[in-house]
C-alpha cells in the first residue's frame, strides 16, 4: 500500500491521537518531543524520501491497537530507532553527540 495525500490526513490524526503512547515504549525520554514533531512534519512533507512508505507503515501500525502487545512494541521501537537515525543524519552531529565517546580498552 502506497500512502497517498488522503491517507496522510488520517495518518496525521492517528499520530496526533496516539503518538505520545507510541513513544512511551522507549525509555529515553529526552528526545521524544523531537521525534514526535519530526514525524508530524514527515507525514506531510517526506513524500520524496525513499523510505516514506516504510516509515508511514511503521507509524500506521504503531498506532494500531489491534496488534498484540509484543508485536506492537517491536514496531514502535523500530519506528523510534528509524526516526532517531533520520534525525541524526539530518542534523550532522545528531542526537548521539551528547553521549560520551567510549575509551579504548588500552586506555588511550
Amino acid at each position: 500500500m502506497d500512502f497517498a495525500a488522503d491517507d496522510n490526513a488520517a495518518l496525521r490524526d492517528d499520530w496526533i491521537g496516539c503518538g505520545r503512547f507510541v513513544l512511551r515504549e522507549d525509555l529515553k525520554y529526552s528526545d521524544h518531543a523531537e521525534i514526535y514533531n519530526w514525524i508530524l512534519k514527515f507525514i506531510g512533507t517526506g513524500t520524496s524520501d525513499p523510505e516514506y512508505d516504510r516509515i508511514c507503515h511503521l507509524i500506521y501500525h504503531s498506532t494500531n491497537l489491534d496488534i498484540p502487545s509484543s508485536g506492537l512494541q517491536r514496531l514502535r521501537l523500530e519506528l523510534i530507532d528509524t526516526v532517531r537515525a533520520k534525525i541524526e543524519r539530518e542534523s550532522g552531529a545528531g542526537i548521539l553527540a551528547d553521549r560520551p565517546v567510549p575509551r579504548s580498552r588500552t586506555g588511550q
